[in-house]
């Protein structure tokens, strides 16, 4: 196995050069050692180190934060800065290149260590995160649905793309807008709806539906009946923030200015009339008998083989390479990663569709991130039911409403419109700490602040530290700043 290499920028040669020897006993590479930001930079390139070790203060023309964004800009490489100055201008133009440690000068080697270990489990861990996100979004802008979510002030932060086409407006036009800026929402009254669905869901406290209202295109003012479901998305704590609007168009394509005219959905290959063999997975009888009552005769479905524990999953598709395989996930041992493996490598047709009895988020991401198509509740309607099993055997991603909604939660856009994964693992009161401490205020100072004890303050800053994978400090203003 490879030795984690480390590339080393420091002007101090003493200091480098100690840095490098105690690195190398604790079993690190150390292919080469900068002392300057254009000599960084080249060997960033020629040697591609597994993680950048950088002094913000170097001599030259070119400083530590100016090398890294050079090297960020041509490799995915983590960056630790060392330095003995923590002022903020410092670190609002450290925080640019997203460093994954920040370690102050002078410093234990057992602290910068730990701050390596840190940001290189950090760094992989982005990458896996960045390739579920991919999924993610992958999965929302082929989800079959048009949706639109609110903030808790009502305003845009995300459309896919069945969305866009059906407001005609696109998403950078739409984001960080009020909802009523792009579309009106008449019921038979003429009332509009766009400006109050935050409102409603609130006092509701659960999803709301609308029948046959007509959405209006502030853009180009076509108007398309539609119903929708408007979901509440809460935070940590329970509270409503923010709206999961599902658009479902009618038979009916209604133009303000030119009448009526017929609109007709698409039919999907999935739905013609040819057998879909299906192998069913699960552990539980009530389950198997259920499937096979809501599948009965004349949905062009065919049960080809059935199985209930994990080792039995794969010799399943082996032998009969159903179309689709409906895999019940409280099977024991459970093992998805094997069984799409075997389904790419065998180059078998066969297309996984997943019933779950729990919306666990990472569950679903890790899915996505396999490759697997789609996702049932165990609420799911006979309907539904089927249609995910003809549109998943041709190909087609399918997810429950729920799950969809479940995955949305966790979906921001930037101001550059692009969607990005949130921090929701700590909870209100830590996020709370967290930006008192990254405007400055001591564990005193909090306490005073929000009425508890230095000790209560001191056990959430610990845990804010685990959950967010770092050591002081200093560390939280950087995680704090780089996701803004």
């Amino acid at each position: 196995m490879a030795k984690t290499s480390i590339l080393i920028v420091e002007d101090e040669g003493i200091v480098a050069k100690n840095i490098q020897k105690r690195l190398k006993k604790l079993g690190y590479s150390v292919p080469a050692v900068a002392s300057s930001g254009q000599e960084a930079v080249k060997k960033a390139a020629t040697t591609d180190p597994n993680l950048l070790l950088m002094d913000i203060v170097l001599k030259g023309d070119m400083d530590g934060v100016e090398a890294a964004k050079k090297i960020k800009a041509r490799n995915d490489i983590p960056i630790v800065y060392l330095t003995a100055y923590a002022d903020n201008k410092t670190l609002s133009r450290a925080k640019i290149t997203e460093p994954f440690g920040y370690v102050l000068k002078p410093f234990e080697m057992k602290e910068l260590h730990s701050a390596i270990q840190v940001a290189l489990y950090k760094h992989e861990a982005e990458k896996k995160l960045k390739e579920k996100k991919k999924q993610l979004v992958k999965t929302l802008e082929n989800i079959g649905h048009a949706v639109i979510t609110i903030d808790h002030n009502g305003f845009v932060t995300y459309m896919n793309a069945l969305a866009e086409e059906l407001i005609g407006i696109r998403q950078d036009e739409a984001f960080g807008k009020p909802l009523s800026e792009a579309i009106s929402i008449l019921n038979e009254d003429k009332t509009n709806l766009s400006g109050n669905l935050l409102g409603q869901v609130k006092r509701n406290g659960s999803a709301v539906s609308f029948k046959n209202h007509n959405l209006i295109s502030k853009n180009d003012g076509r108007g398309i009946s539609v119903d929708i479901r408007a979901f509440p998305n809460r935070d940590e704590e329970g509270v409503i923030d923010g709206v999961v609007l599902v658009f479902h168009k009618n038979n009916e394509h209604i133009n303000a200015e030119k009448g009526v005219s017929e609109y007709h959905e698409p039919v999907l290959a999935s739905e013609e009339k040819s057998n879909i063999s299906l192998g069913v997975i699960t552990s539980s009888n009530l389950v198997s008998e259920g499937i096979k009552k809501i599948i009965g005769p004349g949905n062009y479905i065919k049960i080809a083989a059935e199985a209930s524990t994990h080792s039995e999953i794969i010799p399943l598709i082996e032998q009969e390479e159903p179309d689709v395989l409906l895999i019940d996930t409280p099977i024991p041992d459970l093992a998805l990663e094997e069984i799409q493996k075997y389904i790419e490598e065998s180059r078998a047709k066969t297309k996984v569709l997943l019933l779950l009895h729990s919306l666990d988020e990472e569950i679903v991401l890790n899915a996505l991130s396999l490759g697997i198509r789609g996702f049932l509740t165990d609420n799911t309607k006979k309907e539904k039911l089927i249609k995910a099993i003809r549109f998943v055997s041709m190909g087609e991603i399918w997810g429950d409403i729920k799950i969809m909604k479940k995955i949305l939660a966790g979906i921001s856009i930037s101001k550059k419109g692009k969607p990005m994964l949130l921090h929701t693992n700590l909870t209100g009161r830590e996020k709370e700490i967290a930006k008192l401490v990254a405007e400055g205020y001591s564990n005193k100072g909090i306490s005073k602040k929000l009425f508890i004890s230095q000790d209560t303050v001191k056990k959430h800053l610990y845990k804010i530290f685990k959950k967010l994978g770092i050591s002081n400090r200093l560390q939280i203003v950087l995680e704090l700043n780089n996701s803004l």
